[in-house]
Formats: C-alpha cells, structure tokens, sequence
C-alpha cells in the first residue's frame, strides 16, 4: 500500500485456501423481536469460520437477554453492549478497533436483516478462487408484517441473476460525484465483505476512525471506493434488507413518528451542504444521506477524493426530484425546498410537472427485465406471519448460491455479454415471468403448510 492513493489492487490480496474468515456485525437497539431472526440467519449458515459481534446501543427491551442465552451456547458470537446511548455511527465505530491484526471479511447488518441461506459459503468460495479487497452484492428488499407502512407488508423484491463484475471504482466515483448513480452501487460496508486490511487503511488515511457522517453505511462506500482499485459485484442478493415497525430508514424519509428516528435527528449533525437552518425539520431523503456523506469524505480523505468535484447543480436536480416524494403538507417539504434554493441559486421552486409519486400507495408483483437478468417482486403478505427467515427460503427458492458458477465478467465484457434485441429479450422475460410467477405461488401455498 501507498500512502495516499487507490492502494489495493486484485493481486495484491492474497488469501489462504482454507483461511477465509468472516465477521458479522450487527449494530442494534431495542430490536429484541427482530434481532432473534438476524441471529439465526447467520448461525445457521454452512460454512462454520465466521464470528458475530453484536453492538448493543443501550438498549432497554429484552435485547441483553437475548444475546446472553445465544452467547452462552455459542462461542461465536461475542456482545459489546453500551450503557448509554451512542449515535448510529459511534456505536458502529466500536466494531473497528477489533480488526486489528486479523485478515477477516467484514460486513454489517442490520437487526432486522438477514443473510441469505448459504452466503458465507459461496463468498468464501469466490473468494478463494478471485481473492479481491471487497465482495459486493445487490440486496433484497423486505418488508416485516408490522412494518410503519401498511400497504408495504410482506413486499419482497430481488434480483434473479447470476453475474458477477469486476468494477473499477474510478466509474463509481465519477458517477456518484454527478449524482447519475446511487451510493448502493457502491462498496457499502452494509452490503458488502470487506478485507479487514482495506478498512484500517482507510482509518490511518482518516487519521482516528474509519465511520463518518450520519449514515455510516452511506459514507462506507465513497472511502472505501478512495482506496480500492475495484470491486467485484454480485447482481444477485447474499443478503436481506429487512424494513420493519423499528426501522429509522422508513420512518424518517416518510415523516413516521418513531422514536429511534426522532433519536436520530436529535444526536447527528448534518454537513453545511445540506444543512437545514431554517424553520422547518432537518429532511431526511437518499440524496441526502448521499449527499452529507459525500461531503464528509472530502472533508476528511481530501488527498483520495481531491480530484472529484461534488456537482452542485445535479444534486440540486435530485432534491428538486425527491420534493415529488412529499406532500405539500409535509413538515419536511420546506427544508427541502430551502436546501434546493441555496445549492440552486434560484429565488423560489418551481411547480413541479411529473406526477407526484408516493411508495406508501403499495406495490404490484411482477418480474421486470434488467440487464443482468430479472427483477422480482413477490407477496408475503399472503403467508399468516412472515419473517426474513421466511423471505430466505423464498429467495432460496429460485437462487440456490451453492450452484452458481463463479465466472468474472470485467469492465471490457461487462455490458457485451447479450446479443438478443430488445424484442427477443422483451419475449422471454414474459415467457420467463409467466413462469416465475407460477413457481412463486405454488411456493407460496407450500410455505402456508409449512
């Protein structure tokens, strides 16, 4: 490794045949009900060379005992609690420190995430044949029985594929600088197994910690992306992000009132560049988290991100987007409309002419076509209780990971791989979702004898 610039090249790691281990950190607070079901995603995996590092935020339910009866019989799983109460990024930082000297993959999750059936295992086996400073993957998306909202419940959406890139993090960057991509594109440490090396590298590089600004996981792909050459990118799920009546992600960027994301609010400082000053509540979207951690990577990895500039005009294009996701009744929208009119430079919003969207309306399954291969989006509502247990076997179902064969598409082949028009592959995926859609019922009614 260098000093200061993209330090970890795909040869420069190298990794033992049967020296793979991973560390699981689960970051939670007063999630007890749904941190039972992230536990028992991870423990019951195949592949046994792992540890699980709970970071307990102060919490006050039944959480403590609950990890005392898993630590007592299982030597796997330590617990790091806190007594008081630490914001979302301190709690997450205690994980670092125990990095030192080891070799592990390490990812975060959350407590009402999951890890799919058999992830450890195909990582490790990708892994060992391509060994690479990070593991990527895209989730899937799911939404708990009690989630904050209601036409949401049971929502399942994944990718159907088999491909594997190998991403240069320069286009990353780029593209995430002008705001045309999204942060989950990216390394994020929430979504991604990460080489212990590459993490403290990037905590000499800081100078004191490795997490920043007030979505660590946001902030986890853009200096992870300043030190790392490339990536290697599963278009397919490894694990499960869950979204559940607890969840601050939901409840802050649809004005829900909950008290771990009031919480949130009232301990983090946002970056000047989207600072709300004014009357009005401090708003909370994607571009936001996007923008706030972007900022304070530069901030603080200025040598690594120096030679991208942070595109002011295009973020405000974002925000100007992202007021079409609120009402005008929203105690959020006036914040937005005042961060848009700084970074803008204009004297008032214009009236907004697409059609106001609104994710609390609900979802349709179906299967759409990607490039890489199918999206589906699938009902558990119907089961009589569903849990990210349950949306694992479903995914299971139709991606089985122990047969996927590990063959790298890079940057040169990435996009040359399908030669069928547009009209052929429009055909087959309706073909192909007509069948899906037979199998995800059928699989369904199995699941309610279950």
């Amino acid at each position: 490794m260098n000093s200061n610039g993209q330090v970890i090249e795909q040869n420069e790691v190298t990794a033992e045949a049967e020296d793979i281990d991973f560390l699981i950190v689960v970051p939670t607070r007063n999630r007890s009900r749904t941190l039972s079901y992230t536990i028992e995603s991870i423990i019951t995996q195949n592949y046994k060379d792992f540890r699980l590092l709970i970071l307990d935020n102060a919490s006050s339910d039944a959480t403590s005992s609950l990890c005392r009866d898993y630590t007592e019989n299982d030597h796997r799983i330590t617990v790091l609690r806190s007594e008081k109460d630490l914001t979302m990024t301190d709690n997450w930082e205690r994980a670092i420190p125990t990095l030192e000297g080891t070799n592990q993959y390490v990812t975060f999750i959350g407590d009402d995430d999951g890890l799919l059936p058999g992830a450890l295992q195909f990582a490790a086996q990708t892994l060992r044949l391509q060994p690479t400073s990070v593991l990527s993957w895209k989730k899937a998306e799911y939404c708990w029985p009690d989630v904050a909202l209601p036409s949401m419940s049971g929502y399942l959406s994944f990718n159907l594929s088999s491909t594997i890139r190998s991403i240069p993090t320069l286009s990353f960057l780029t593209d995430i600088h002008n705001f045309s991509c999204g942060y989950d594109l990216g390394p994020s440490i929430y979504s991604s197994f990460v080489r212990a090396d590459l993490i403290l590298h990037v905590v000499r590089q800081d100078g004191t910690r490795f997490f920043r600004s007030c979505s660590p996981d946001v902030y986890s792909a853009f200096v992870l992306s300043a030190y790392a050459k490339s990536i290697l990118r599963c278009s397919f799920p490894l694990s499960i992000n869950g979204a559940s009546g607890a969840s601050n992600g939901i409840a802050q960027t649809n004005e829900i009132k909950n008290e771990e994301a009031s919480s949130f609010l009232s301990e983090n400082v946002f970056h000047p560049i989207i600072r709300h000053s004014k009357e009005g509540q401090q708003p909370i979207t994607v571009t936001i988290a996007e923008a706030d951690s972007l900022a304070t990577a530069h901030d603080f990895h200025k040598d690594a991100l120096g030679m991208y500039n942070i595109d002011t005009d295009r973020l405000a294009t974002k925000i100007f987007n992202d007021l079409s996701l609120v009402s005008e009744t929203s105690r959020r929208r006036r914040g937005l409309e005042h961060i848009y009119l700084r970074l803008s430079g204009k004297t008032e919003v214009p009236v907004y002419k697409g059609q106001q969207k609104c994710i609390s309306s609900g979802f349709t399954r179906g299967v759409r076509i990607y490039e890489d291969g199918l999206e589906i989006v699938a009902d558990l509502s119907t089961l009589e209780d569903s849990d990210v247990l349950t949306a694992g076997k479903y995914i299971n179902s139709l991606i089985d990971l122990s047969a996927i064969e590990v063959n790298i598409l890079h940057d040169s082949e990435s996009h040359t791989e399908c030669e069928e028009t547009k009209g052929e592959i429009n055909k087959s995926s309706r073909l192909l979702g007509r069948f899906i859609r037979k199998t995800l019922d059928a699989f369904t009614k199995l699941l309610k004898k279950v």
